[in-house]
């Protein structure tokens, strides 16, 4: 969780149980889809990309897990419309620690989160 002085609480992210899978995902993809419907039940329909990075030698079905792994695979969905309770935005991936290994992180962001970020990174190149 990360909390500011002046707003309070601004993003919570949660990492999720490792999920074993096989190099197609199977898993992996199961469980994304099934928070993205619980979560859509509360603030709609989401924006998807699941995309192979152009030029990736992993983009075979078998090698999901290996694109995943080497961050040339996204699957992500992101809600940022109109949404209640203070929330600016929310966003689930899955990731992956291992060929046969995956996970899925889930971040909420609430108003004050994009000023935050903008003020601290305009603090951190005063040092420089």
């Amino acid at each position: 969780m990360r909390f500011s002085p002046k707003d309070g609480l601004l993003q919570i992210m949660a990492f999720g149980n490792d999920i074993d899978t096989n190099g197609f995902g199977e898993a992996v993809h199961k469980s994304f889809m099934e928070i993205l419907d619980d979560i859509s039940q509360t603030y709609g329909k989401p924006g998807i990309i699941d995309h192979v990075e152009v030029g990736s030698i992993w983009n075979e079905p078998q090698d999901w897990m290996m694109g995943l792994l080497k961050k040339e695979r996204i699957l992500e969905a992101s809600w940022d419309k109109a949404l209640p309770n203070r929330v600016s935005g929310i966003v689930l991936q899955a990731r992956a620690d291992s060929t046969a290994i995956g996970f899925l992180r889930l971040t909420y962001e609430f108003d004050g989160w994009n000023e935050y970020v903008d003020a601290e990174r305009k603090e951190a190149g005063t040092v420089f």
